[in-house]
């Protein structure tokens, strides 16, 4: 790779982005930091744009930073956010000793032009994590939105703006996303060595020890604690989540079957692949 490689894994809250980033910090030569919620930081922002100003402008032209290592070092800053919001051995050793550098946070893509302006000097890929809408739905109403006024119109807003960005990405460079749906991985060892052979192939790595490991550990993508439990939601919440037109088209696209009429369950049967 002539640049450093930097892999953004997003999508929906709930949809095994954490699952992703495991994955790849199983590997030798990738480094995944945690999630930094960059979002609550307004100033970031701004600080990525008036640092290169900063030190390309004729005051600062005595330190002798090109333009080039101006670009870089911005992409820098950023890691040096992550570490802080990070733990472990892996995530204090230099960004430099790695081939892939990333970090995983739902919902990123909604910031895809900042993440294309601070990482300008990087060949940045997107890892868009899917998963079956009225499993997001049932997750986040027993989690975090579950206190919310009005969790449905939320979790359809929130569907719609990320489906909204990933598209847009997609239009500016279709091959720098990869879309991926860990829940239809099956039970065998090869369907899930082929999941995680179509990510590393991605970002141009090998296949490891470490992530072969994994893949003999890998765990149910709809297991209660991982994932969040289940909620038994009314079954107008459903259909109202169910006949947004986001919601459909993104269901039409990744092939998943939405319960059709208010008397349809949400069950296992309901939500398989197809």
């Amino acid at each position: 790779m002539t640049r450093k490689q930097v892999v953004i894994v997003c999508g929906m809250p709930r949809s095994a982005t954490t699952l992703v980033q495991d994955l790849l910090n199983e590997h030798g030569q990738i480094l995944l930091y945690n999630e930094f919620p960059l979002y609550t930081f307004r100033d970031v922002m701004p600080l990525i744009s008036a640092y290169e100003q900063f030190v390309t402008s004729d005051e600062e032209l005595w330190r002798e930073i090109s333009p080039a290592e101006a670009k870089v070092r911005k992409g820098e800053i950023l890691f040096d956010l992550w570490r802080v919001g990070s733990k472990g051995a892996k995530h204090d050793t230099e960004p430099a000793n790695f081939r892939v550098v990333g970090m995983k946070t739902p919902l990123a893509e909604t910031e895809f032009r900042f993440w294309g302006r601070a990482f300008e000097a990087y060949d940045l890929k997107y890892i868009y994590c899917v998963r079956h809408p009225c499993r997001v739905l049932e997750s986040l109403c027993s989690t975090w939105m579950r206190q919310h006024a009005d969790p449905v119109t939320s979790i359809r807003n929130l569907y719609s703006n990320s489906y909204h960005h990933l598209c847009a990405i997609e239009r500016i460079d279709a091959e720098c996303v990869l879309t991926v749906q860990a829940d239809r991985v099956g039970q065998t060892t090869e369907e899930r060595l082929a999941f995680c052979r179509r990510i590393l192939d991605f970002l141009g790595v090998e296949l490891t020890p470490g992530v072969l490991e994994f893949v003999e550990k890998w765990p149910s993508i709809n297991d209660s604690v991982r994932f969040g439990p289940k909620a038994k939601l009314p079954n107008n919440w459903v259909q109202t989540f169910c006949s947004d037109p986001h919601i459909l088209e993104f269901a039409e696209r990744f092939n998943y079957e939405l319960p059709s009429t208010t008397d349809d369950p949400i069950d296992d049967c309901a939500l398989a692949a197809h």
